[in-house]
């Protein structure tokens, strides 16, 4: 599924203190057609299993975060029950700008 539309709310929803932990991120957003749905995806740490995962999906941020007020396309798995895409799977990927796409 591809969604497209402009954080609300959001962020890096690790506990505090975790260094070497993977890094799981929580976006709400505000869809082109009014909806809300949850984004995530989480970064890895370096390491060789870190390399295996980034090589799968594509981030590109032009301000190099994701920040409140960006708008995002996001291509990932939807689940209906959370109402959240999750970008993890080979071809997935997340594009976020101050500008709208």
């Amino acid at each position: 599924m591809i969604i497209s539309g402009r954080v609300i709310a959001g962020g890096d929803t690790t506990p505090k203190g975790l260094l070497d932990a993977p890094r799981k991120f929580v976006y709400q957003v505000e869809k082109d057609d009014g909806s809300m749905v949850n984004l995530t995806y989480t970064a890895f740490p370096p390491s060789p299993f870190r390399d295996q995962q980034v090589s799968k999906i594509k981030l590109a941020m032009r301000e190099g975060r994701i920040s409140p007020g960006h708008y995002i396309k996001a291509s990932g798995s939807y689940d209906p029950v959370t109402n959240t895409l999750t970008v993890a799977e080979e071809g997935d990927f997340i594009e976020a700008s101050s500008e709208k796409y």
